[in-house]
């Protein structure tokens, strides 16, 4: 069996029992370039999420956020609808946002068109209740795009490498809220340290030879037994 994870290792085995064999080794991310981004003036933010519409995703508690905030924010978000009913919530939510807020639906986005959508925005913002490793987050971070999202993902401690913020379930909207503030306040200066910082944390957290090395020996031993 192959697990990301210790965690997904200690459910293969809940499942299969302890003697079954287990190699692992993290996902391996799309990594992009740095991308270029709006530029960054102080009171206003630009936000951007790519991700499946379904309740894991928490954009419902996005729109919470956003009805709280006072800074101009605007908000594009890519992906296809999986539930449509939470959807339909989401979309009757909006009606109360304020003035100063702007979203834009773009529907599904094509793999081609990546590269292209990362350089609206400059903050990405996905508060999944649960990811598994969470790619997005992963490709908007080799991007530049300093991220907003929640301690259920593997990014909770983003914020000690000032590129990022994770935060609880416990009133996530007003945590969400104060987070895009902070970021709509930064100026063009402390907003590009910001997006430096991304890029010293995608070489320390993904571009690590160790995980190569992994799936080296997780292929090796596969292919020997």
């Amino acid at each position: 069996w192959h697990a990301t994870d210790e965690t997904e290792a200690n459910f293969i085995r809940s499942k299969m029992g302890n003697d079954v064999r287990i190699s692992i080794a993290p996902n391996l991310p799309n990594l992009l370039s740095i991308l270029p981004a709006p530029e960054k003036k102080k009171g206003e933010l630009i936000l951007g999420s790519i991700a499946l519409i379904s309740p894991m995703k928490n954009h419902l508690e996005v729109i919470k956020a956003l009805q709280q905030v006072q800074a101009k924010v605007e908000w594009h978000i890519y992906g296809p609808v999986k539930d449509a009913v939470y959807w339909k919530k989401c979309k009757a939510m909006t009606q109360q946002l304020p003035a100063n807020v702007q979203m834009h639906y773009h529907d599904e986005l094509p793999p081609q068109e990546l590269s292209n959508a990362m350089q609206q925005f400059q903050v990405f913002i996905l508060p999944s209740k649960s990811e598994n490793f969470g790619h997005a987050l992963a490709e908007a971070l080799s991007a530049g795009k300093p991220i907003i999202t929640s301690v259920n993902t593997p990014f909770a401690g983003i914020e000690s490498y000032g590129c990022g913020k994770a935060v609880t379930e416990q009133e996530m909207h007003l945590q969400l809220a104060e987070a895009i503030e902070q970021y709509a306040a930064m100026d063009t200066t402390s907003f590009n340290q910001q997006v430096t910082a991304t890029q010293s944390y995608t070489e320390l957290k993904f571009k690590n030879t160790d995980v190569l090395k992994r799936y080296y020996s997780l292929f090796s031993d596969s292919f020997a037994s």
